[in-house]
């Protein structure tokens, strides 16, 4: 995060936590280490938009971050019909991740905030849910 993009979730976390933002930011924690900043913003009527940052490089490598982004978005927006997600085109450490949740790539863009390739990518949550299920019917 830095530049535009740095100075936009700065701006946003303001307007959070006066209350006058539909987007919403979360900590994840391992006990009571934080270790990832996620944030949600609503998309319509049927969908999320989701950013995720591994905070704590200690938590890098560790297969963490599938099942945690699994089970965030089962917990949190199990009702929602899609979630986006656009990582930088040469970040290919979270394509891979993304891909391994369901996330599928749909586009390229130019972002404005940071203007370099980006991959907009998608994910239908009756997907996932039936992803989880069938872990769970396999355990």
């Amino acid at each position: 995060m830095h530049g535009v993009g740095q100075q936009n979730t700065l701006n946003g976390l303001e307007k959070f936590f006066q209350g006058k933002s539909d987007t919403t930011y979360w900590i994840g924690y391992d006990k009571d280490i934080p270790f990832a900043f996620l944030i949600t913003s609503p998309e319509g009527n049927d969908a999320t938009t989701l950013d995720l940052f591994i905070c704590d490089l200690n938590y890098w490598g560790k297969g963490m971050a599938v099942p945690m982004i699994q089970e965030f978005l089962v917990s949190k927006f199990a009702n929602v019909k899609k979630v986006l997600i656009d990582p930088e085109a040469t970040n290919t450490r979270a394509i891979h991740i993304y891909q391994k949740v369901g996330f599928k790539l749909v586009g390229e863009f130019i972002a404005s905030w940071h203007p370099v390739p980006h991959y907009q990518m998608e994910l239908y949550m009756k997907n996932l849910n039936h992803v989880q299920n069938n872990d769970k019917i396999l355990e």
